[in-house]
């Protein structure tokens, strides 16, 4: 059964396909073309000051499948922390939230999340 991730059939710039660029140290420079797709922002209720500076606007990235596969590998230990990573927030900024924010912002983060991960 072939791999999914390394495809005999997509070839590459060099003409070579990804199956002979499996074992390589350094990948392939990825950029996103849109960066803020998928995003989700939610204004405070109640803003912080985090570090001096005020904190107006919780915004969350997409999930991306490298999120996903820390999830299944255990590097991210809760959902909490998955939150905080797609916010670019140390935990302790949401653990400060009022409820309400809180509850928004938790809504916000299950509605992205594939089915597998809500339970």
């Amino acid at each position: 059964m072939p791999d999914i991730d390394f495809s005999d059939y997509e070839p590459l710039a060099d003409g070579a396909s990804s199956a002979d660029h499996a074992g390589d140290a350094a990948g392939p420079r990825i950029e996103a073309l849109e960066p803020t797709a998928g995003e989700r922002s939610y204004v405070l209720l109640a803003p912080r000051r985090v570090d001096g500076e005020p904190l107006r606007r919780i915004t969350l990235r997409a999930l991306t499948q490298q999120d996903l596969d820390d999830v299944a590998n255990g590097e991210i230990a809760s959902r909490r922390l998955l939150l905080c990573r797609l916010a670019g927030l140390h935990p302790d900024i949401i653990r400060s939230l009022i409820w309400p924010d809180s509850e928004a912002i938790h809504q916000m983060f299950i509605d992205m999340l594939p089915d597998f991960l809500k339970d």
